[in-house]
């Protein structure tokens, strides 16, 4: 099956598809889970860092406003 039917089948795109396969296409799932275990521990602490450190806290503030809309 060709991947503008799957994709129109899943409700994805075309570019989205041939992103994840650059992205994960050399890999073993095993692998691909790793990773994403780390870019997740990575974000988290940045967060921490960003929590502790003031000068972050009123961009994060404005961009919290921001997203809700006020």
């Amino acid at each position: 099956m060709p991947v503008s039917d799957l994709c129109r089948k899943y409700g994805v795109s075309d570019a989205r598809i041939y992103k994840w396969k650059a992205r994960f296409g050399g890999m073993e799932v095993s692998e691909a889970k790793r990773l994403r275990a780390l870019e997740d521990e990575n974000a988290k602490l940045k967060r921490m860092l960003a929590d502790r450190h003031p000068a972050q806290r009123p961009h994060r503030e404005r961009d919290a406003a921001r997203s809700a809309g006020t």
